[in-house]
This record gives structure tokens, C-alpha cells and sequence, in this order.
């Protein structure tokens, strides 16, 4: 039979594969049979090392987030699901937004575009590309977008996560848009 790994060792080895949040890390030891004791040692000496920071988790997973055109709601409410606390996912998202000039709007149309035109008018083109791309209200020959398009499109951006604020208004964008 082999021996059970110390609770340090054990951690380690979790950690090794990707960053970890505290509640994460604590049900993993939790299941692993260690004691309450060693657990909370544990969680304090990775925390002091900083090989725990749910902050810092929290970041990592909102650049993730975004980078899959994901909304910061749906984000956030991930986290909150992996254990890190609402207020540390609130901060960490402000933040990011911030730092990273992130813009939901542009994301959301972004999305609305691949979701009508298809991936070849987003795959890599940057920004003022996109925007010249949602000005196409002229195109001669092509019919307005039908209601179930829009539908689907209110939907998708809904699947991830974005305020419904934001889907009125790239909804009534995408209306003018011709196909």
C-alpha cells in the first residue's frame, strides 16, 4: 500500500497543474482524509507564499473570460461557483476592466458580427475593422436580419454573460444590419 503524500506535498502536486482557489484547494485536502489542522496550516502557508490568492486567481480568470468574448456576469458568477468571495471576484473584475481597457459593448458586437457574417470578418482583424464591419447598413441587394436571427443573437450574448443592458443595445445595432 502506498504511503499518504504529507498535506504540504499534496498540495503542491494540486498546485502544479493550475492555479487553485482556497475552497478548491480545501476540499481537495478535505477529500485527500487530511486532518482540519493540517488543512488550515496548509492554507496558511500557501497563502503567505502566495501560491493561493483568490485576487489574483480571480484576474487570471477574467483575462480567460474575456479572451473567449465571455461577459464579466457570467464570469463572475463562475468564480463565485469555484468559492472565491463575491467581493474579492467584484474587485478583481473593476479592475481588470481598468487596467485591461476592457470594453463589454465592443466584445458583445464583436460576437453579433461572427454570429451574422461569419468568423472569416473577425479572425484577426483589430478593432477599427470590426467597427467599419458594423456600418455595413447598405449593402445593395441584401435583406434586413430576421427576427429570429436577432433572437438567437440576444441569446448567445445572454449564454455569456453579458448585462442585459448591453444585449438591448447591440440588438438594436444588429437590427440595421443587412445580410
Amino acid at each position: 500500500m502506498r504511503e499518504k503524500r504529507g498535506v504540504g506535498d499534496e498540495a503542491m502536486r494540486f498546485l502544479s497543474h493550475r492555479m487553485r482557489t482556497e475552497q478548491e484547494m480545501r476540499q481537495h485536502l478535505s477529500e485527500r482524509e487530511y486532518d482540519e489542522s493540517e488543512i488550515e496550516g496548509a492554507i496558511r502557508d500557501l497563502k503567505t507564499h502566495h501560491y493561493i490568492d483568490d485576487y489574483e486567481y480571480a484576474l487570471a480568470f477574467y483575462r480567460n473570460s474575456y479572451e473567449k468574448l465571455r461577459g464579466g456576469m457570467r464570469a463572475k458568477r463562475e468564480l463565485e461557483q469555484k468559492g472565491v468571495d463575491a467581493v474579492v471576484a467584484e474587485n478583481a473584475l473593476e479592475d481588470y476592466r481598468y487596467e485591461a481597457g476592457i470594453d463589454e459593448v465592443a466584445n458583445a458586437r464583436r460576437l453579433a458580427i461572427y454570429s451574422v457574417y461569419g468568423s472569416e470578418y473577425i479572425n484577426g482583424c483589430d478593432s477599427d475593422f470590426i467597427d467599419v464591419i458594423a456600418k455595413f447598413k447598405d449593402i445593395e441587394g441584401a435583406e434586413y436580419l430576421e427576427e429570429r436571427k436577432l433572437a438567437s443573437i440576444a441569446r448567445k450574448l445572454e449564454a455569456r454573460g453579458y448585462a442585459s443592458s448591453v444585449i438591448c443595445r447591440i440588438v438594436s445595432e444588429v437590427r440595421g444590419w443587412k445580410v
